[in-house]
């Protein structure tokens, strides 16, 4: 990135190239420099959990993740601990859920859980009361 920068390539043709990003190496030295419009996280899987603990204390205050790591749940982490109270739970589960209703046809796995990270995410509803606890998963789905 310091020697080549970043080169977007859009659906439509246009490109956008920023020959020297903002490069943080810790999420309080990003802070340091905000405002910024998108946050691109690179690190290895395996450093997720320490990042996670990093950006807490500073929750709300990052711009949307645009996540570089493999795994989906990697994804899911970042949303839930980033602050922002908004999850792709609600593009993928969520569209399910309103495809399914609108189609009439019972989703109730997509909805419960896009109804339970989206209150997970906005801290209206705390992770502990669903984590290792199947059986109030199942309730939430009946």
């Amino acid at each position: 990135l310091r020697e080549h920068g970043i080169r977007l390539e859009w659906a439509s043709g246009r490109v956008t190239a920023i020959p020297q990003p903002s490069i943080a190496a810790s999420p309080k030295e990003a802070l340091d420099g905000a405002p910024y419009d998108l946050a691109i996280l690179a690190l290895k899987n395996y450093h997720l959990p320490a990042f996670l603990d990093e950006i807490r204390p500073h929750a709300g205050q990052f711009p949307p993740i645009l996540s570089l790591l493999n795994g989906v749940e990697a994804e899911a982490e970042i949303d839930l601990h980033s602050g922002r109270g908004v999850t792709e739970v609600e593009a993928l589960n969520g569209a399910v859920a309103r495809f399914g209703a609108r189609l009439r046809v019972p989703t109730p796995v997509n909805r419960a859980l896009t109804e339970i990270l989206t209150a997970i995410a906005r801290g209206e509803s705390p992770s502990k009361k669903w984590r290792r606890n199947p059986k109030a998963l199942i309730r939430a789905v009946n």
